[in-house]
């Protein structure tokens, strides 16, 4: 079996033979073999167990199924990942939080000049409440980040519910015009509940629940006290209106509030499927990188260690040949072993020049060159080195484009090589550059045999007529340019002109203004 033949077997075993393995990629064949053996294993547990008399363990009990809000509320999140949801959302929304939290502190105590324009007889009293809840207020804004951020939804919803409560206790201290003006604070208090804090979906609907049960307790309470709109003798309607005020907060606030956390959910789930296929993305270029480096060390060690066996072998088969003399039935079988010997010889070569090709292209640094004066300088160069040729370039205009220039030569000397081979005798070479605002293509058309089959499968290594074990042509030319042009960006392609007279070859690249401003 040839090297060529053992690497596509290889690639078609999808690596699993040892032999052919590079390292860092044997841990697959270890989990595979952990897998065969741990059937094996519970079943000798099983028959030891029988065989002892002992009752064969049953499967685990299994977990009761406890009622989860949000397996109900949002049925399409994996139940695996709503810790870590959690984690992540009250990391990310605790700096946002913190500064709510703040603004709610710093609003709570002006408010006292309200309470003054109320009631400046019971004034006193609301203060103390008011400089209760900013000191609760103020002990969580002094906790630390961390437990800050892993307890968010409970230190919030304290806020939420200790401010709410303070708020209906200091309007049921003012009396009458508290209860009939203060609604204006609940609703504010229901506005951070369901904006500014943070809380999620169900936390916030409870925290509003007790912030309007509270009212409506302190509003009956106040009634029977005589100090309430009730007991005044306003009647039912302000307290249905207000009643009316709240839950209609109360419904809208918890309705934006669901939208958003199924929005942070979705955009959660999003972030971490793409960070998974980031990570299996770059694994497997890591791996495709190890097997490129291990083909690579491959191909030069076969070409180091087999030049001089092949060497020796060739060495030996000329001695075999002069001591056997004219002998006719030897002759033979000495002429194709040596033929093996060398077709062995360059099947390596042929490889280690394909690494070495794609190693040459991937070094080049780019740089703003002219096209169409490389072109012409390099077809002059070619028609003195090729004097029995015509070579003629057509240039429509300047061309600048952002590459190497030695890599741009090779590929475009690579396509003239081929052309000038294939070419009819007492035919011309015509080179052309053509323009379309956004690339550059260079073209090479010669008079000659046309192509048949698949073109692309003229761009893999060693796809060539003239490619073979005994052939000087080692078919990397079209790879080579293949791989240049997609090193700027740009592409490769063969095509029979349209008349039948020949071949036409191009690469085309993209130009530098057109880069430049797409980028900007």
């Amino acid at each position: 079996m040839s090297l060529l033949q053992r690497i596509e077997v290889y690639q078609k075993a999808d690596h699993k033979h040892p032999a052919f393995r590079p390292k860092g990629l044997m841990n697959s064949d270890v989990e595979r073999s952990a897998t065969k053996v741990a059937p094996s294993t519970a079943g000798l547990t099983e028959r030891s167990a029988e065989a002892s008399g002992q009752e064969r363990p049953g499967p685990p009990p299994a977990r009761e199924a406890r009622f989860r809000p949000a397996r109900f509320l949002f049925p399409g999140f994996p139940a695996e990942r709503e810790a870590e949801f959690k984690e992540h959302y009250n990391r990310t929304s605790a700096p946002i939080a913190w500064l709510a939290a703040l603004l709610a502190g710093c609003l709570y105590t002006p408010f006292y000049f309200w309470d003054h324009l109320v009631s400046e007889q019971f004034a006193r009293w609301t203060l103390t409440v008011r400089v209760a809840v900013c000191a609760w207020v103020l002990g969580i804004l002094l906790i630390n980040r961390t437990s800050f951020a892993r307890h968010l939804q409970a230190l919030m919803g304290s806020i939420i519910v200790i401010g709410g409560v303070g708020v209906v206790a200091i309007i049921f201290i003012l009396g009458f015009w508290g209860m009939l003006d203060g609604i204006g604070g609940v609703m504010l208090v229901l506005m951070f509940n369901f904006g500014f804090l943070r809380l999620l979906f169900v936390p916030s609907v409870l925290c509003g629940l007790v912030v309007c049960v509270a009212y409506n307790v302190a509003n009956v309470i106040a009634g029977s006290v005589g100090q309430s709109f009730l007991a005044a003798g306003v009647g039912d309607s302000l307290l249905i209106v207000n009643d009316f005020f709240l839950v209609s907060a109360l419904v809208s606030g918890a309705s934006v509030t669901y939208l958003l956390e199924r929005l942070f959910r979705s955009q959660f789930l999003g972030e971490r499927e793409l960070a998974a296929e980031r990570e299996a993305l770059a694994q497997k270029h890591q791996a495709d990188g190890r097997y490129l480096d291990w083909l690579s060390q491959l191909a030069a060690f076969l070409r180091h260690e087999v030049r001089q066996p092949v060497a020796q072998i060739t060495s030996s088969m000329e001695l075999i040949s002069l001591a056997q003399g004219q002998d006719d039935r030897v002759r033979p079988y000495v002429a194709n072993a040596s033929l093996a010997v060398q077709q062995v010889y360059n099947l390596i070569e042929r490889a280690s020049l394909a690494t070495d090709a794609e190693a040459f292209v991937r070094q080049g640094t780019p740089l703003l060159i002219d096209l169409g004066r490389l072109l012409a300088d390099l077809v002059q160069n070619y028609q003195q080195s090729y004097s029995g040729v015509r070579i003629s370039f057509m240039n429509a205009a300047t061309a600048e484009v952002r590459a190497h220039p030695a890599l741009v030569e090779e590929a475009v000397g690579n396509l003239l090589a081929n052309a000038i081979s294939y070419a009819r005798d007492d035919s011309a070479i015509r080179v052309g550059l053509e323009l379309d605002g956004r690339s550059a293509t260079v073209m090479v058309c010669n008079e000659g045999p046309l192509l048949e089959g698949d073109m692309e499968a003229m761009f893999k290594p060693f796809a060539s007529t003239r490619a073979g074990p005994f052939s000087e042509h080692q078919g990397l030319g079209l790879y080579l340019v293949r791989l240049i042009a997609e090193r700027h960006g740009g592409t490769a392609a063969l095509a029979n002109v349209a008349d039948g007279s020949g071949v036409q070859a191009s690469i085309t690249l993209p130009l530098a203004n057109y880069g430049s401003s797409t980028q900007r």
